[in-house]
């Protein structure tokens, strides 16, 4: 008896073995979206999330709507000022502001914070110069499908939403400036293009 349980020990190991390994394959193969949502980082959605259509205002009193946002990428930061990881990429979303000020692109940060007053004392004191929006009672955040923070949304220049990524780290940084530069440059192009189109007539 001890010998026929010594000879079936290993075999059952292995049969064992290949089983896990099958069923490790054919979840794989079963599951492609929770490979393509890691590896993109962008949820697939039911439709697909445009602009908002209604004009928002800035703290400082602008509206911004379809003329602002026409023809260009557009980036919608949705943070806030408890968020550890939002304060840490403000310097990098300065940068961004910087780099595209004379290219198709638009920044636009969104805050959650409960008061007006806390949104705009924070903006002052760390000299974000951009647009910057209070998101009451979060309305374009619900809109908009946002579910945690910092949120990014990166829209093309027909005002449709190609990208989003929520969390802030040297990974989801590289990863935005490479989405956003190769947005601005199809912005660009698209925008070179009408002009000759229209030089020509």
């Amino acid at each position: 008896m001890s010998q026929f349980r010594h000879r079936w020990q290993p075999r059952r190991k292995r049969w064992l073995l290949a089983r896990l390994t099958t069923l490790a394959v054919g979840f794989t193969l079963l599951s492609p979206a929770v490979v393509s949502l890691a590896a993109d980082s962008k949820p697939v959605q039911e439709e697909p999330i445009v602009l908002p259509q209604a004009e928002i205002t800035t703290l400082d009193g602008d509206s911004l709507g379809g003329n602002d946002f026409a023809g260009k990428a557009v980036l919608f930061d949705f943070w806030a000022t408890w968020c550890k990881p939002c304060i840490e990429a403000i310097p990098h979303l300065g940068g961004l502001a910087k780099t595209y000020t004379d290219s198709p692109f638009q920044l636009v940060s969104l805050s959650s914070d409960l008061t007006e007053e806390k949104v705009r004392n924070f903006v002052e004191s760390h000299d974000m110069a951009w647009p910057q929006v209070w998101d009451r009672s979060n309305l374009l955040a619900r809109e908009l499908r946002i579910v945690g923070y910092p949120t990014y949304l990166l829209f093309d220049h027909h005002g449709t939403e190609i990208y989003r990524v929520t969390g802030w780290g040297p990974g989801i940084q590289w990863q935005l400036d490479k989405r956003i530069a190769a947005a601005v440059k199809e912005a660009a192009r698209e925008t070179a293009k009408a002009g000759a189109i229209q030089t020509a007539q």
